[in-house]
């Protein structure tokens, strides 16, 4: 799968230089172009399907690095990357923060709530008395608190940098904020580069 992606991305890389030239020097008739280079060859706009085409690449190497992460600790979370990713790209915040309180809480699922009030619960989320019906929606909820866009918490969290959401998160640990820095460093600099 990732020998398949490293091709994806270095077609990505090829076309992009062609797709920048013809936006200097006139347009091309993208629907002429391969569909496994573009995603979706139904929209006009060049640009907008580079963007598009750069930003799934970038997704999908910070998931490849969640996952990476996880599955070299032997972390039940493995495979989730990319659900986190995206749910921090719809809800603007940063990809790592989910995983990083994943593995501060719960130790990437691991240690996940173990009481029915606190089912499918990876990140501690209510002090382990918050159960939901699967990990996905755990990932769905708890990004969109985070991001302040549920009514209910956004006084918690809407408007916050990172030091403040995590003040909101956990206030009782002194060290947390520096605990969740450290492990979404280690998130971002994982190498994937030997990943088959």
């Amino acid at each position: 799968m990732y020998k398949n992606f490293k091709n994806d991305v270095l077609r990505s890389v090829m076309i992009t230089p062609l797709l920048v030239s013809t936006l200097s020097f006139g347009s091309i008739d993208i629907a002429g172009l391969p569909s496994n280079v573009l995603d979706n060859s139904r929209q006009s706009n060049t640009e907008e399907v580079q963007v598009s085409t750069q930003e799934q690449i970038t997704m999908r190497i910070h998931a490849d690095k969640i996952d990476a992460y996880f599955r070299d600790r032997n972390m039940p979370l493995e495979g989730y990357g990319m659900k986190m990713v995206q749910v921090a790209e719809e809800n603007n915040i940063d990809w790592r923060l989910l995983p990083a309180i994943s593995v501060i809480e719960t130790t990437g699922g691991k240690n996940i709530c173990k009481s029915k009030e606190g089912a499918n619960n990876p990140f501690g989320y209510g002090s382990c008395k918050i159960a939901f019906d699967n990990i996905n929606e755990s990932i769905e909820i708890v990004g969109k608190n985070l991001g302040g866009n549920n009514p209910r918490t956004a006084y918690f969290y809407k408007g916050k940098n990172l030091d403040g959401i995590l003040k909101s998160y956990n206030s009782v640990i002194p060290t947390y904020n520096q605990k969740i820095r450290s492990v979404m460093e280690r998130i971002e600099n994982y190498d994937i580069s030997n990943d088959a």
